[in-house]
């Protein structure tokens, strides 16, 4: 009887009867998304890897096919490489703990180099037309920065236009002094 249910109906038991199970499926899904950036994805079975195609020949269970019969574009790992799938728990914290910090370092240094360089140039250069150019332009690169690494657009237009809100600052500072 299941089998002619329309997917609406389907779709409403499932969500009713636990609730969980989109939720579940969409964190599955952006965890798969997230390892698929990192260079050894634990979803994705090679060959190449001692593991996986230790994996591989187990389960296509064709023992008389060797590792080396298989033609590959990466070399092969040797078999004292028995690393796991995904690699060990220490050392993906480890490198995860590692990038998060690179990427905070230079998030920090991109964000020092919009709001010193505006201000140096702006008490250097003194000039209406210095001030406006710099500012049309700076806001314009960091509005394109944003867009590229932030996936919410309102998030990208709220830092565009308090960082745009700052530069009006430094506008209105040079133009009062000058």
């Amino acid at each position: 009887m299941s089998a002619y249910l329309s997917t609406e109906t389907k779709r409403e038991r499932i969500t009713h009867r636990e609730g969980l199970v989109p939720a579940k499926a969409i964190q599955d899904y952006e965890y798969m998304k997230q390892s698929s950036r990192q260079p050894r994805d634990p979803f994705l079975i090679t060959a190449e890897r001692y593991v996986d195609n230790y994996i591989l020949s187990s389960l296509v269970q064709r023992p008389h096919v060797a590792a080396q019969d298989v033609i590959s574009s990466e070399p092969w790992e040797p078999e004292t490489a028995s690393t796991p799938i995904g690699g060990t728990r220490h050392e993906t914290n480890k490198e995860t703990a590692r990038r998060a910090f690179l990427e905070r370092l230079a998030i920090a240094v991109v964000a020092g180099l919009f709001l010193v360089g505006p201000m140096w140039l702006m008490v250097l250069h003194n000039t209406m037309w210095t001030s406006l150019v710099a500012t049309s332009v700076l806001v314009f690169v960091f509005g394109v920065m944003a867009a590229y690494r932030v996936e919410d657009t309102e998030k990208v237009l709220a830092s565009t236009a308090a960082y745009a809100a700052v530069l009006v600052v430094f506008v209105g500072l040079s133009v009062d002094s000058g």
